[in-house]
């Protein structure tokens, strides 16, 4: 029967992993041999059996950091590579890729000339540039095409750079670019993906900023965002610019994405009654519709008056003043169409009596582009005007 090993092994603890060190493998691995072979030798790492004993306690060792590199894997702060990726599939995420730089630039030439998807450019420094899509050159003889380089990555293209023909289309003269092309970028790094993936365990929560931060990053091509809220009644002003975030407010910035996604992420995330900053605007519809509540009330505030009551993002309860005997369409106590305050329970004429009607939300979604500024002023259709 053979002896145990004098190598220390690894040690699964509750603080973790614990590997020995090598000079302890290696005294074991000198143990094993001078055993094997009946005691008696020279432990010198320079005779053939201390090069032997080395060798094998350098193998040992280097399986030993393997096993400790898996094990670091399941941990999400350390994970890399595929290891990252199948926890972030858990949250329904995926590493976003790398993308290229893109340049809106103008295309001259005779008017009814197809530059086809896929045609080539080159700017100053060399890099070669593709069109997003087939364009044709209209009766002014330009049309404003998307170029695309070849190459992912933040590649800088400067305003006036993209001007050769690369690969000639017979009717085509001329090429450039008014304005720097919109920088491509990496593949999501280790540690940018861990920071979206640990953010986006608030995807489930609504009206906080790590819950509108974490829908807008899952949202495709978004490459950054930045949220911060202003739960004070006064304006705060932020960043090195001193950018004023209104009142009750939240401010969002977000690089890349399509306009509607990231207008529809803020309205699903922000909470009612809560302002927002920016200078553009998206349109988002709710065509879900739902429930909400309508009261009537006593008419000693303005008689026959109708104030929808919504100033944040959702509806919200309506308010109707109305007169006894005035003609009232909504109200389920009434007699022969007319408003019946005696209809109503309480001591109190025209006690508030309560109803629900469902109704389609369409909203307009005001943001701001740049590293975009969105703002999300929410002035619903109740469906009652």
């Amino acid at each position: 029967m053979a002896s145990p090993s004098s190598v220390p092994k690894i040690q699964f603890t509750a603080a973790g992993l614990v590997i020995p060190a090598e000079t302890d493998i290696l005294a074991g691995v000198q143990a094993d041999m001078n055993a094997a072979f009946g005691g008696g030798l020279n432990p010198g790492l320079e005779t053939p059996q201390g090069q032997l004993a080395s060798s094998q306690a350098a193998i040992i060792g280097d399986k030993n950091n393997e096993v400790a590199l898996i094990v670091n894997q399941v941990d999400p702060q350390y994970a890399a590579d595929r290891f990252q990726d199948a926890i972030a599939r858990i949250y329904f995420l995926t590493r976003k890729p790398a993308t290229p730089t893109s340049v809106q630039a103008t295309v001259n030439g005779l008017a009814g000339t197809v530059i086809p998807g896929g045609t080539l450019a080159q700017d100053t420094s060399g890099n070669t540039y593709a069109c997003a899509g087939a364009v044709t050159i209209d009766g002014t003889g330009s049309v404003t095409a998307e170029f695309q380089n070849v190459a992912t990555g933040p590649i800088p293209c400067a305003a006036g750079t993209l001007t050769q023909v690369y690969q000639a289309v017979p009717g085509w003269d001329t090429i450039t670019n008014a304005s720097d092309g919109t920088l491509g970028s990496d593949v999501e790094s280790r540690a940018d993906f861990e920071y979206r993936r640990k953010n986006s365990v608030a995807l489930n929560g609504i009206g906080t900023p790590q819950a509108i931060y974490a829908e807008v990053f899952a949202l495709a091509d978004v490459l950054d965002v930045y949220v911060k809220d202003n739960p004070t009644g006064a304006a705060v002003n932020t960043g090195a610019t001193n950018y004023p975030i209104a009142a009750h407010s939240v401010y969002v910035a977000v690089v890349g994405g399509a306009d509607a996604d990231v207008a529809a992420a803020i309205w699903a995330k922000k909470d009612l009654g809560c302002d927002t900053n920016g200078n553009a605007s998206a349109t988002v519809v709710d065509p879900s519709g739902y429930t909400f509540v309508h009261y009537q009330v006593p008419a000693a505030g303005v008689p026959g008056r109708k104030v929808c009551g919504s100033t944040g993002q959702r509806p919200q309860p309506a308010v109707e003043y109305r007169n006894a005997g005035e003609e009232c369409h909504y109200c389920p106590l009434q007699r022969g169409g007319r408003h019946d305050p005696g209809a109503h329970r309480g001591d109190h004429p025209c006690q508030p009596v309560l109803w629900r009607r469902r109704v389609r939300s369409v909203e307009r979604v005001p943001y701001q582009r740049a590293y975009w500024h969105v703002d999300a002023h929410i002035k619903p259709d109740c469906g009652r005007h």
